[in-house]
């Protein structure tokens, strides 16, 4: 190995361990949080989380979801709350259950989909609703939701763009969340673009 080559291999490794020290972990600590879906968009990185209530009481409770960025994984904007069940039209009257979201983008529009029961038994009536805005952090506003699917709970489960997914899976577990990303058939245009490119997931 050339004397350059070792240089950079060496300024790259310190790099990397610089980073990792001056990184806070975990980056949210002033408030509790779950299920967030990360993307890079227009060379910054956001996450989408929901938000659980304080104290905590249990996951029915969760019915906020917030938005966290940054440009260099150590400096990190909370932007604040962008949707809540109250601003869900056709949501469950009693609220909560504002679980897994995640976020697309298309044509100059984000497009944020979430999980929400439509009635009071919310285990059968769940949809995935769809928030729209032209900005990644702010004015989301609910358009409605995806219909003809089987009640799921997790939209990260099968990625989706404006293009409603074509996998019909019944989604109805989070345990089985790995399972069903392996098994996931979905072979819509966003998917394929989104692994050649690499955009961050959930996990």
């Amino acid at each position: 190995m050339s004397l350059n080559k070792t240089i950079y291999t060496i300024s790259l490794l310190l790099g990397i361990l610089s980073g990792a020290v001056a990184q806070k972990n975990p980056f949210i600590t002033n408030m509790y949080t779950a299920d967030p879906s990360a993307h890079v968009w227009k060379g910054r990185l956001y996450v989408y989380a929901s938000h659980d209530v304080e104290p905590p009481r249990g996951c029915d409770l969760m019915d906020k979801y917030h938005v966290f960025s940054t440009k260099d994984m150590k400096h990190w904007k909370d932007h604040g709350e962008i949707l809540n069940s109250s601003q869900v039209p056709w949501g469950r009257p009693e609220g909560g259950f504002m679980w897994a979201p995640d976020c697309a983008y298309k044509n100059g529009t984000y497009y944020y989909y979430f999980p929400h029961p439509s009635g009071t038994k919310w285990n059968n009536t769940w949809k995935i609703g769809v928030a729209t805005s032209k900005y990644p952090a702010k004015d989301f506003v609910v358009k409605g939701y995806i219909p003809n699917i089987p009640s799921m709970i997790d939209p990260v489960s099968c990625w989706r763009s404006p293009i409603t997914c074509r996998c019909r899976r019944s989604h109805s577990r989070r345990r089985a969340r790995a399972r069903r990303r392996r098994e996931c058939k979905c072979t819509s245009p966003s998917t394929a673009a989104s692994r050649r490119r690499g955009t961050p997931r959930a996990a």
